[in-house]
């Protein structure tokens, strides 16, 4: 289906070819975009490429043209604005993040310029645009594009964060880093591995007055990384890394697409093992005291972050079969997601 944010797409067959054709008016209006922004005295954003399970779509196109996707996830980085006296790193991200996302609705509402004779056939290609996503015309139906934001310092990062298992819903990973998070508050998100420390202990991230600490940014080392930060944190002295699925798995290796979500658990399970070996477990961040019962208390938080997904409100806008089908293929992915990853850590 073409998107669950407006019915107007719901009846759009996404396969590999119309994603191609979407894709195509989306870039160029973007393009648009881009000369409108330095026109105006801006600087450019960047086009990466498409993310999620379109990721693969020319590799489709060529091997697998009748796949259907669920949606469109697109990266863009936004470039950094100047930095206010005063302005925390973060804020200053999210200031940066908004003025562009604002800069492209102004454009779209209220600057009806002409690029080349271009902008008039983009105009009417161009259905709608909001905060998180753009509405594409093709000629197989409209087409809504997803902006996965990035900026620069993490945008290597998030071209391979959003890279998900083949054939796999980009969720069934994202989950695995979403039950990470909800328990031992270490966030594996779109800027790279993030904790917060408020009073010498991790926090969540709604919490206030907290000092904000990136502890990986290279996804290929996530693991390794990961144990190294956290070890020399908890026992302040140098450790020894020893073990055999941490060696093997150091990080998320995006080249081997078949088992991307595999291979995370195995490199999960030797991140935990690790810390288990130097004694770094038992204590305020780790309070458990085996490997085995980090990976059960991960595993119970996965199964009910996807339970919740399974049955998620947004189904029910699915009316249309196209929907209901892609909904379908949601759901069997989340019961193999569920599958892997109690077949690995448990």
């Amino acid at each position: 289906m073409g998107g669950w944010n407006t019915l107007i797409t719901q009846d759009t067959k996404l396969t590999p070819k119309v994603v191609k054709s979407a894709i195509f008016e989306f870039l160029t209006f973007m393009h648009s975009f881009n000369d409108w922004l330095e026109n105006n005295g801006h600087h450019k954003i960047r086009t990466i490429e498409p993310m999620g399970s379109t990721y693969y779509c020319l590799e489709d196109l060529e091997h697998n043209p009748s796949r259907i996707y669920g949606d469109v996830d697109y990266l863009v980085v936004f470039p950094e604005l100047k930095k206010i006296e005063g302005e925390t790193n973060r804020d200053h991200e999210n200031r940066s993040i908004k003025f562009y996302r604002d800069k492209l609705q102004e454009f779209y509402k209220n600057q009806p310029i002409v690029h080349n004779n271009v902008y008039n056939t983009v105009r009417e290609k161009i259905l709608d645009v909001k905060e998180k996503y753009v509405v594409v015309q093709t000629t197989d139906g409209p087409v809504q594009i997803d902006l996965l934001v990035s900026l620069p310092e993490y945008s290597d990062w998030m071209s391979k964060r959003y890279i998900p298992p083949k054939n796999l819903k980009g969720v069934v990973l994202g989950s695995l880093f979403s039950a990470i998070n909800h328990t031992y508050s270490i966030m594996i998100g779109d800027r790279g591995v993030v904790i917060r420390i408020k009073d010498g202990k991790l926090v969540q991230r709604k919490r206030k007055n907290v000092d904000i600490r990136t502890v990986a940014l290279d996804y290929s080392e996530l693991w390794i990384d990961m144990f190294f930060y956290f070890a020399g944190f908890v026992l302040k002295d140098g450790v020894q890394l020893d073990n055999y699925y941490l060696e093997k798995y150091r990080g998320i290796n995006t080249k081997n697409n078949d088992n991307i979500l595999e291979d995370a658990c195995f490199g999960l399970v030797g991140f935990c093992q690790a810390l288990e070996s130097v004694g770094a477990l038992g204590n305020d961040i780790f309070p458990e005291e085996t490997a085995q019962q980090m990976l059960n208390e991960i595993a119970e938080e996965y199964k009910n972050i996807t339970n919740k997904q399974f049955s998620h409100p947004k189904f029910d806008k699915a009316k249309t079969d196209k929907a209901k089908k892609s909904a379908k293929k949601f759901r069997e992915d989340i019961l193999v997601g569920q599958d892997i990853v109690e077949r690995i850590l448990l």
